[in-house]
């Protein structure tokens, strides 16, 4: 644990838990934390000099920041944890066997079509915020029965691959492209608001119960 500036010249290896707490960690070797550790950079920045690949845990927050990233975060089979703030992940690699967590509310910025296997809302709101008409890709059946969980698409796109249950919370979206391959099923509790946007599905769409908003 450190909250000063700390400067690592080799490749890590963590497979417990690092604390930066503050300050700068400049990884120029890159490294890899393995399954179980933990890399925890809350009000931190990270700078990296060569490849991060992370089978653990990456946790952040709104005083989290990355700069002069040398070589991508390999998240493809990791969790990237947010309490909160604003994340530009054009650096990172996710895939169909990565977790976002979340425990406060996070925007995460995107140029290119992003591809997430589990997503944890926990009661809080995923704001997306991607260009070039990039798409959020939850290949992985998706069920939402957390109060005040949200996914606020804006323009962004968002693609589910398989069925969605919204039993709770809602996915709001404003010119976007919403695309429910294995359609969508509205709970009592959960909202869909598609107002100016595109809906597609390749199955049925329950609006039976919940709150359905065309605008």
């Amino acid at each position: 644990s450190s909250s000063g500036n700390v400067q690592i010249m080799g490749a890590l290896t963590l497979g417990g838990n690092l604390v930066q707490g503050g300050g700068e960690l400049n990884m120029i070797g890159g490294g890899s934390i393995a399954t179980g550790g933990e890399l925890d950079i809350k009000d931190s920045v990270l700078k990296m000099g060569a490849q991060l690949s992370v089978e653990g845990k990456l946790v952040v927050n709104s005083g989290t920041t990355w700069d002069g990233l040398g070589g991508t975060v390999d998240l493809t089979v990791g969790t990237f944890e947010s309490s909160g703030g604003t994340h530009d992940l054009n650096s990172f690699q996710f895939g169909e066997d990565s977790t976002f967590s979340l425990s406060g509310e996070t925007t995460i910025e995107s140029s290119n079509d992003l591809t997430l296997g589990n997503l944890e809302l926990g009661g809080n709101k995923l704001i997306l915020d991607f260009g070039n008409n990039a798409t959020f890709i939850l290949p992985k059946t998706l069920v939402m029965d957390t109060a005040n969980s949200v996914i606020q698409t804006g323009v962004s796109g968002l693609t589910l691959s398989n069925p969605l249950q919204l039993n709770k919370g809602s996915i709001t979206s404003t010119d976007g492209t919403l695309s429910f391959a294995g359609g969508l099923t509205l709970g009592a509790g959960g909202t869909l608001d598609v107002t100016d946007s595109t809906l597609s599905t390749g199955g049925t769409l329950d609006f039976s119960q919940g709150t359905f908003i065309t605008g």
